[in-house]
């Protein structure tokens, strides 16, 4: 880095408000025993970063130091070297301080420590610098692409701009001063050598405070070689500008790629002053020439960006940005001049003359416009093919990064993610996660505004909604319809408890103004009634369960019980405790009508008890705040919603804590109890619910589909269905105590085969012990008779011809019938362990391999040999048919020492080596098609294989452990694998991409995956799972889309 600076004077003035801004930080005091120091991140030629730790906020912080040295004593002189590296330590605190950008790292504080040390505080960043990443892109490295880099330098230009409009130039950008974080976070690192432009703002334009500046850096030779623009090395005072730092952006993006900075002669390093001798003299190489594979677009931004004259440069960092961003989505930069006619009109206006003489020749130039009609078609064919790869690409990450909104309750991150994805685009894993998103059982819309709350009759057919604009719907939760109620009064919405839908549905009490109550008649909308209630400002109602007397809270005078049709007291209220709340929030009567559970907006909340022979009494339920409650069905429990992420079960009758349930979240918002009183459904703060079961303190399920905070939620209809209403302007009905589509676990024995079968497409699969299974969520039918030896049984399936081929450690193939599991051939292949058996999907052939290396191919029609070899020594570990519509159908073969083998059964027996000598290969599948193989080692790799050998296989890095099975979509567009590290994962195989990562969990187990299908639409993907060891156990897992998705689905892969 450069950083010679001109002579600059240094009068009073200066010194004066340099001392003045040093004391001011200095009085306030050292702060060491709020800071504990962990370590140093970096050193430099002014001071140092270190690592620290807030004992207060408790956090890791970062904290950059520089000693006082030479300063003695207000209005002191102070030494040039001193006073300048404090003032650029000052300079940089008060630059990054007011810059306040997402992509600028903000200040936390500054001051003076026990060790005379002057410092300020930032965030730790976690993250490489852009130089790294850049480093990593070039070796090829996951998760480094070049559009990521381009991105990086597209956001880091809207940081710049940002700076710019504020009269900060940086001077200094370069990779190293580009800070990429962990979750894609982007940060422009030390503004020390900034330069602050003294300029009048606009009207509602803010800056940078300049008028506080310690120095003027306005000339001189500042920044890095390489990356400085031609004027910024010349060091003229007044000509660096904001088009220096797009000049360096520019340079950033040469170094993105060439994989070199700007004026260097790889592979030797230059020196500083070498470096800046080429800026003076001209242009660096031009990116072509050291990167001929460069895309054209990004070459011309990069030109366009390091012009050596400033005005030919992108006007401001916000224009190129646009130009970065452009690239990125697919869109024409306005720097680069596409098609061979732009070309042609600036060759005529070089080349006048020639121009002419062309004119005269227009016959001969059509001759010329067939051909270059050609060329721009192999062009268009191009540049189709590299948009759809381009559109696969950024499916793959909208997947990923859908999945981890949805795994962080980002649904409205996850659902713009997904509706990006173009039609074309979207298959099972489109589907799978866009049914993630939502998971309530049906959507009720119609309010314009946040609904507030919801009230419900007594059998749960009639619920009433309002939302903050006072409008109230009464919805029909059988036709799942509304209609918006007309009051004669509006409500008052403030209050989340302004309104109660009375047990038979036919009366709606609503809090109209301060002391009045209107019961309005829902049919017509008629007032019936209007009841003052005097005593103070009301802001809660309820009705009772019998719908003769009305609960009313108020902000100054607690609870009030009252008649219904007179409006007069019903019940003295209870004595006062010490300390009595205000405020109420909300109010439940209990089943019986006897008490009255309050949540306050201040206070813990409270029953109250009362009896017509005996005084009224308060039980206090805990001592946090309460957003609602619930009482149990038999009245002797009250669920309490807690502000504090608990759920929590009291005993009503004397406040006995029973129970607190964690929602994992900082709030719960609403609770119920399940029509039997043995489950609970807690609305939390992250817009789910979750519900558990009488005993147990794991929650039973998570079900997610707001994009807004749950308000309330009350239970409806006959059975287990809640209402819940959100500040995302809709009501939701869940079935949170009944199976969701999603994934689904039966318990089995180990399955050694899975398919499905018929027209209705029934999950079978082959047992270990050799019985045909027929399995269904609610058991497993078995046909068939067990082998004599099941250990060590292998078990092929072919469900379009009802086959099954077994073969057992004493060398036995056997033939079966999937429809009675009866044996219709066997037959001794080998002296040797049977190690692999195949079906092809024609009904031609059977194939079985053994631990000796020995292979044999049957006719399934005669039984007659087809193809046998002699043992080898190496053993056989899979084989697979290739399509059935290919004749003859080839045979894939892999052993155990490594490599994959072709065969023609029906060829004369010809058997050719593919490769993958090193590789040892668990799993095979074929595409559709016959022109893929794919092959799935024990070290967890996945090979995609051209049969023919003429292209090279292509490594998807997979799993952790080793691939147990595989299976391709007709098409050939998706490729799914299962392993013994527990996921099932879907890829795009045409660009070695994963799409999905499933997780095989059963809490607390993740469990290992050894066998794979899927229906023929797609919709469902069935495993099965075996653990070893004492806790043994088998079971198939199914993952099916919902209802309705399945068309969607097949169109999709189509």
């Amino acid at each position: 880095m450069v950083t010679a600076e001109v002579a600059r004077n240094r009068g009073p003035d200066e010194d004066r408000i340099f001392l003045d801004r040093l004391g001011q930080i200095s009085k306030r005091g050292a702060k060491d025993d709020r800071f504990r120091i962990l370590g140093e991140i970096a050193q430099g030629g002014m001071g140092r970063v270190l690592r620290v730790y807030d004992e207060d906020l408790r956090r890791d912080l970062a904290m950059k130091v520089i000693r006082l040295s030479g300063l003695e004593s207000s209005g002191s002189a102070l030494g040039s070297e001193t006073r300048e590296n404090l003032a650029l330590f000052l300079e940089e605190v008060q630059i990054t301080g007011q810059l306040n950008h997402p992509s600028v790292v903000p200040v936390h504080d500054i001051g003076v420590n026990a060790r005379g040390e002057l410092y300020y505080l930032m965030p730790l960043l976690r993250g490489a610098d852009l130089k790294v990443g850049i480093e990593r892109f070039r070796r090829g490295e996951a998760g480094w692409t070049l559009p990521r880099l381009v991105e990086v330098i597209c956001r880091t230009a809207q940081a710049v701009e940002h700076a710019h409009r504020r009269g900060v130039v940086h001077r200094d950008l370069k990779p190293a001063n580009i800070m990429v974080g962990e979750l894609g976070e982007i940060w422009v690192l030390d503004w020390g050598l900034a330069q602050l432009e003294r300029r009048p703002l606009q009207d509602g334009e803010s800056g940078v405070d300049s008028e506080t500046h310690l120095l003027l850096r306005t000339g001189g030779i500042v920044g890095t070689p390489g990356y400085m623009a031609p004027e910024q090395v010349e060091g003229v005072a007044g000509t660096t500008g904001p088009r220096s730092d797009v000049y360096a952006l520019g340079a950033v993006l040469y170094h993105v790629l060439t994989g070199e900075m700007p004026y260097t002669s790889p592979p030797q390093s230059c020196a500083a002053d070498t470096l800046v001798q080429r800026t003076l003299v001209g242009p660096p190489l031009r990116v072509h020439e050291l990167a001929a594979q460069a895309a054209p677009e990004l070459v011309a931004i990069c030109e366009t960006a390091m012009q050596r004259d400033p005005q030919q440069r992108y006007a401001s960092a916000l224009a190129m940005a646009s130009d970065l961003r452009a690239w990125l989505e697919g869109r024409v930069v306005s720097t680069y001049d596409v098609g061979l006619l732009g070309t042609f009109r600036k060759w005529r206006r070089r080349n006048r003359a020639a121009a002419r003489s062309l004119d005269a020749l227009a016959v001969v130039a059509c001759v010329g416009s067939i051909a270059i009609a050609i060329q721009q078609r192999k062009h268009a064919v191009a540049a189709e093919r590299a948009h759809r790869e381009q559109m696969r690409l950024n499916h793959a990450g909208n997947m990923r990064a859908a999945d981890l909104s949805i795994q962080d309750n980002d649904l409205r991150e996850a659902r713009r993610l997904l509706e990006a994805c173009p039609e074309q685009m979207r298959g099972w894993e489109w589907h799978w996660l866009e049914s993630r998103t939502d998971m309530s059982a049906a959507v009720l819309e119609g309010h314009k505004q946040n609904v507030r709350g919801i009230s419900v009759d007594a059998a749960g057919r009639q619920v009433v909604s309002w939302d903050a604009d006072g409008a109230v719907w009464l919805w029909d939760m059988k036709a799942r319809r509304g209609r918006e109620l007309r009051l004669a009064r509006p409500i008052r919405a403030v209050h989340p408890s302004c309104a109660s839908l009375d047990p038979g549905g036919r009366l709606l009490a609503t809090l109209v103004d301060s002391e009045r109550i209107d019961i309005t008649q829902v049919e017509d909308g008629r007032v019936v009634r209007s009841l003052d209630v005097p005593g103070g400002e009301l802001c809660a109602v309820t009705w009772s369960p019998d719908g003769r007397k009305l609960a009313c809270g108020t902000i100054s005078a607690g609870v009030a019980l009252i008649d219904a049709t007179t409006g007069k007291p019903a019940c003295p209220p209870p004595a006062r405790m010490e300390g009595d709340p205000i405020g109420v929030r909300s109010l439940e009567f209990s089943p019986s009508g006897e008490s009255v559970a309050v949540c306050y907006g201040v206070m813990p909340p409270r029953v109250w008890h009362w009896q017509p022979d005996a005084a009224a009494r308060w039980v206090a339920l805990g001592t946090a705040q309460a957003r609602a409650a619930n009482f149990s069905p038999d009245g002797t429990r009250v669920l309490i919603a807690g502000a504090t992420g608990f759920a929590s079960e009291f005993d009503a009758a004397d406040g006995t804590l029973l129970r607190r349930l964690d929602s994992g979240t900082p709030l719960v918002s609403a609770a119920a109890y399940a029509r039997d009183g043995r489950g609970v459904v807690v609305a939390g703060g992250d817009d789910g619910l979750r519900s558990w079961r009488a005993g147990s303190d794991t929650p039973l399920s998570v079900r997610i589909g707001h994009s807004g905070e749950v308000q309330s939620l009350v239970r409806v209809g006959e059975g287990d269905e809640f209402v819940s209403c959100s500040v995302d302007r809709t009501l939701r009905i869940w079935r949170p105590f009944e199976p969701s589509h999603g994934l689904r676990r039966i318990p089995t024995p180990e399955m050694l085969a899975l398919g499905f079968s018929g027209a209705n497409q029934q999950l079978c699969g082959v047992a270990f012990d050799g019985r045909i299974a027929t399995i269904a969520p609610d058991g497993v039918e078995f046909r068939g008779e067990p082998v004599q030896d099941p250990l060590g049984l292998y078990a092929a399936l072919d469900t379009e011809n009802s086959h099954v081929l077994l073969g057992d450690a004493r060398g036995r193939v056997e033939l079966r019938r999937m429809a009675d599991g009866g044996i219709e051939r066997a037959t001794s292949a080998f002296a040797s362990a049977v190690s692999a058996v195949a079906l092809d999907q024609a009904g031609l052939c059977a194939a079985a391999g053994a631990d000796d290396g020995a292979l044999v191919v049957y006719s399934r029609a005669s039984g007659d040999e087809l193809l046998r070899t002699q043992p080898s020594g190496d053993g056989i570990t899979t084989l697979a048919f290739g399509p059935s519509h290919r004749s003859p159908p080839r045979l894939a073969i892999a052993r155990w020492d490594g490599g994959v083998w072709i065969a023609e059964p029906f060829a004369g027996g010809e058997i050719r080596r593919l490769g993958l000598n090193e590789l040892r290969v668990r799993a095979l599948a074929w595409s559709s098609s016959g022109d893929m193989l794919v092959a799935g080692a024990l070290d967890g790799t996945i090979m995609r294989i051209d049969p023919l050998a003429v292209d090279p296989p292509r490594e998807l890095v997979a799993h952790t452990q080793y691939v147990h099975a595989l299976w391709l979509t007709p098409d050939g567009s998706r490729l799914y694998s299962a392993s013994r590290d527990g996921t099932l994962q879907i890829w795009d195989p045409e660009n070695n991409v994963p799409l999905l990562s499933l997780p095989a969990v059963a809490a607390p187990l993740v469990l290992p995956l050894d066998t794979l299908t899927a229906d023929s639409s797609g919709e469902r993907i069935a495993c099965g799972t075996f653990t070893r060891g004492d806790d043994a156990s088998s079971s198939v897992l199914i993952w099916s889309l919902p209802p309705g998705a399945r068309a969607a689905a097949t169109a999709a892969e189509e």
